[in-house]
């Protein structure tokens, strides 16, 4: 009896262990989907759920203060890469700060880093 009280005490105790670690590890996986941060100049929100939605956010504002988007994950550029019609000036840079991550775009024949 009381071996069977063991192994079904240490039964819940390895369950525990697993659901918490799947739980830290879902967690992990979910910080690091491709958001980016830019710091809100001209309008833009202070976060996007991917670098796409921030091109988007950024072609349709009107450039009247510095932009900068922030990578917080490595992506992969879409088929085509982005197109940023957007215009910025010396005044009102527009920049697209990696931080240390990799954008991935397929150029001409080959994926470059």
């Amino acid at each position: 009896m009381e071996n069977n009280f063991y192994n079904t005490r240490t039964l819940v105790r390895w369950l525990r262990w697993l659901g918490l670690t799947c739980l830290l590890v879902a967690g992990m996986l979910n910080v690091s989907t491709a958001q980016v941060n830019t710091n809100s100049g001209s309008g833009l929100a202070a976060t996007y759920p991917s670098l796409a939605a921030a091109v988007t956010a950024l072609n349709a504002a009107t450039i009247s203060s510095p932009v900068t988007i922030t990578l917080t994950a490595s992506e992969t550029a879409p088929a085509g890469g982005y197109v940023i019609t957007a215009q910025g000036s010396a005044a009102n840079t527009i920049i697209i700060d990696g931080a240390g991550f990799t954008l991935t775009a397929y150029c001409g024949s080959q994926w470059v880093h």
